[in-house]
């Protein structure tokens, strides 16, 4: 099993990620993958943006409250 690290060349960026790229002016750039196979994202202003897919165990508004 892979731990986390970054994310493979070629990592596709989700749409609702590549939206709020966009919203900001410009693109996003994968940065991280962890296990479970959510990723992260830099936006541009050094944002960042967590996605994770359908049915992972991920918890990203548990995330949310941790990184306010």
């Amino acid at each position: 099993m892979r731990l986390a690290g970054p994310p493979p060349l070629g990592t596709p960026v989700p749409d609702a990620i590549t939206a709020l790229a966009a919203g900001a002016g410009g693109e996003a750039e994968p940065v991280w993958q962890n296990q479970l196979g959510g990723l992260a994202f830099r936006l541009p202003g050094e944002r960042y943006a967590k996605w994770a897919p359908a049915g992972s165990r991920l918890d990203l508004a548990a995330e949310r409250v941790r990184l306010q």
